[in-house]
């Protein structure tokens, strides 16, 4: 056994990371914030329920003081960008008693920080999008006609809620104003950025002191919302492209970034240019993808985290060559966007009925799922039990929301009011209706 390891986050990639590392002979604790699909995998030993960590703010101090208190804990491995942040932030306690999986602090602050990383990737000579940074709603409209229609409005990090959307497309200042009325995050800034066309680029890498050590890419088909602002729920594995890894090696080596990360592009055709999207200083949440094709991300993560901490471990085989062509598809995430209130709105009938046929096709013809194992079944029947009775719990809520009309329907029901027989009600005064 190679010793204990507590991870920060409730996502699929999370799960992913518990089965690499329980196989490589790792005591995996998952820290949640909710009940979740990752207590009922074979190959996560503990969990702890922790507070939400967006809205806890002791949260920090309760880790530190977990990790004192469980010596065998010897990595603490953030899969998400709030996780990832909650670490940085205590990066001097946590360090003492757990090694982070992650990039150091600053550095991973810095990537997180998207106006930031536009910064640093325009110095490195890689094509970004026209941008501004607004702290206000006045600032916004002014800065979405400067930069000119149609645009993206999205926050400046990935940690809160933003209109439950990662991104707005906006094509006239009405529809700014009707889907942007307030400002949603306080003090917290927005990006105003020009409308790029293309196809999603994916660069799942791992970096040592600014040297690319592996790459993996992939190109989005298709994602959970019609205007593909989404999450991925369609991905292709492509060979890599020679101007796709250099403009990675020239974020990386501009970073000076170690440990594992995903890198986002958009491309309108093979030829142009490829556009910086962003850069996540942790596991792609699609880390599955290359996970199954051969590339153990996770494992190759916790290399980076000793070489990081100045252990003397020995360099691990970079896999260096994958298969194209093989497909990865989020059946759950495609079936809940078809599903989704908006998309019903917005989407004729033809259309619905086109998506749920590359629904049907993509899941004939994938290759990876993103969390089924016959090994460890249960976390995705649980994820889809938890799918299937969502309808009826949300049903059952409003229900119960509104106990006075259910408790008056009740009592109109079992009395013998006039309205009971038809006859007409009568007021205190004495008049009728």
């Amino acid at each position: 056994m190679h010793g204990g390891v507590l991870t920060l986050g409730c996502f699929r990639s999370t799960l992913i990371a518990a089965r690499s590392l329980a196989r490589a002979g790792y005591t995996v604790t998952a820290g949640v914030d909710r009940r979740s699909f990752l207590a009922y995998s074979r190959y996560i030993r503990h969990t702890w329920r922790h507070g939400h960590i967006h809205l806890n703010g002791a949260l920090g101090r309760i880790l530190v003081e977990y990790l004192a208190g469980h010596p065998e804990i010897q990595y603490i491995f953030p899969t998400g960008d709030s996780s990832t942040m909650l670490v940085a932030n205590h990066y001097d306690q946590v360090r003492q008693f757990a090694v982070p999986v992650m990039p150091p602090p600053q550095v991973a602050m810095n990537c997180v920080n998207k106006s930031h990383a536009y910064t640093v990737a325009a110095v490195a000579n890689v094509l970004t999008p026209p941008m501004r940074r607004t702290e206000g709603l006045g600032e916004l409209y002014g800065a979405a006609e400067e930069i000119g229609y149609p645009c993206i409005i999205k926050p400046n990090d990935s940690m809160g809620d933003f209109f439950g959307l990662k991104a707005i497309i906006c094509r006239s200042p009405s529809e700014l104003h009707r889907r942007v009325p307030v400002w949603p995050w306080g003090d917290r800034p927005l990006l105003v950025q020009r409308f790029i066309t293309g196809y999603r680029i994916n660069c799942d890498v791992v970096a040592v002191n600014g040297r690319i050590m592996s790459f993996f890419q992939s190109r989005v088909r298709r994602t959970h919302r019609h205007d593909n602002t989404g999450l991925t729920v369609d991905a292709i594995s492509v060979p890599p492209d020679p101007v796709v890894r250099d403009r990675c090696e020239r974020i990386v080596a501009a970073f000076a970034y170690t440990g594992v990360a995903l890198i986002q592009f958009l491309r309108d055709g093979e030829d142009a240019e490829p556009v910086f999207l962003e850069i996540n200083p942790r596991l792609g949440a699609y880390v599955t993808f290359p996970y199954h094709l051969g590339y153990d991300y996770p494992l190759l993560a916790m290399y980076c985290a000793d070489v990081l901490a100045g252990r003397q471990v020995a360099e691990p085989r970079w896999p260096q060559a994958y298969p194209g062509g093989r497909q990865l598809h989020w059946l759950m995430g495609d079936v809940n966007g078809l599903m989704e209130p908006e998309a019903r709105v917005q989407l004729t009938f033809r259309d619905r009925c086109g998506w749920l046929w590359q629904i049907v096709r993509s899941a004939c013809r994938r290759n990876v799922s993103m969390s089924w194992s016959l090994r460890d079944p249960l976390p995705t029947l649980w994820l889809g039990a938890d799918f299937l009775l969502k309808p009826i719990r949300r049903r059952w809520r409003r229900l119960f929301r509104r106990p006075r009309w259910l408790l008056g329907r009740m009592r109109r029901l079992s009395s013998n009011a006039p309205y009971a027989t038809g006859e007409p009600a009568v007021r205190v005064d004495g008049s009728g209706n």
